[in-house]
């Protein structure tokens, strides 16, 4: 069963707080390299689900969401300022977020951590350039290629 909104984020900020609890001066290099290591492919796996669910929201509400003041405003403005980036940062993930939607094999990719959301942004940059119905077909075969490549490569 999927947690819900009142659950989701105490039960995030717990393992959260679990992970940070530990000084790393109390750790050992090997501690140290088993942690970062499992931090690095769980955040790689929320910043894609995050990518995914801006993506969503984008299409859901046509690039305009509400604001607390009764006004709104566009998604790219309201991710920048609650992901604490910049505009061109929020619009490039939802470029790539959107472009996304048409590789779902790549997105799950990201979210049971086989990929990282920097390698699919480098496979959603093949949106647009190649048929839609072609990029489907080799969705395995760009995930396995990609995953044992660095992307800025």
């Amino acid at each position: 069963m999927a947690a819900g909104p009142a659950t989701l984020a105490p039960a995030l900020s717990a393992a959260v707080d679990d992970v940070v609890a530990v000084p790393v001066g109390n750790l050992c290099a090997t501690q140290l390299q088993d942690r970062i290591g499992a931090v690095s492919r769980e955040r790689d796996r929320l910043d894609g689900w995050l990518s995914a669910a801006a993506g969503q929201l984008t299409t859901m509400t046509g690039g305009q969401v509400s604001t607390d003041d009764g006004g709104a405003r566009s998604v790219a403005g309201w991710l920048a300022e609650t992901t604490r980036t910049s505009s061109p940062a929020a619009g490039a993930r939802l470029k790539t977020s959107m472009a996304l939607r048409v590789l779902p094999l790549v997105v799950d990719a990201v979210l049971d951590g086989r990929l990282s959301q920097d390698q699919a942004a480098v496979l959603a940059r093949l949106v647009g350039k190649i048929p839609d119905s072609l990029l489907q077909a080799v969705q395995p075969q760009m995930i396995e290629v990609a995953a044992g490549r660095d992307p800025a490569a």
